[in-house]
């Protein structure tokens, strides 16, 4: 979506029907740094043949017979490994990342805090609702974990 939206803001066009299977070829084809390979491979076990290349000559493969699915079956076997693994990194790269930023406040005895409540209580109106109430005094701490 990000490609599509940046193509259409970048020729400022309202054709996007037109553009999509652009983008979408180039998101295909592009090398995800999460699993370290095309989602084209890792869906159907080769690259995807870019229009650039319908216009080079392809020299002639053997691509027929057991043997060539043998060697596509081995050949996505290790990728989806090699994915996994990517993967996985890159997941616990990500946690780390969240991890440094996701811890809440702390509060200590004696801080001053406002409490933030976004509706309006039942039956009081929303344009006359203050939703920050305070200040408070913290008077007791609790666990981190509850």
């Amino acid at each position: 979506m990000t490609i599509l939206q940046a193509f259409i803001e970048r020729h400022q066009s309202d054709r996007w029907d037109e553009i999509l299977p652009k983008c979408l070829l180039a998101y295909r084809a592009a090398v995800h740094s999460s699993t370290g390979y095309t989602p084209s491979l890792l869906t159907l076990g080769h690259e995807l043949c870019l229009p650039v290349e319908v216009l080079t000559p392809l020299a002639s493969a053997e691509c027929r017979g057991l043997p060539h699915y043998v060697e596509l079956g081995e050949r996505l076997r290790v990728a989806y490994k090699i994915a996994a693994q990517h993967q996985s990194e890159s997941q616990h790269h990500q946690k780390s990342c969240y991890d440094r930023t996701a811890n809440g406040p702390v509060y200590r005895i004696g801080d001053h805090v406002w409490l933030y409540r976004p509706k309006p209580p039942l039956g009081a109106a929303h344009k006359f609702h203050r939703p920050w109430l305070g200040p408070f005094v913290i008077v007791h701490v609790r666990s981190p974990t509850v």
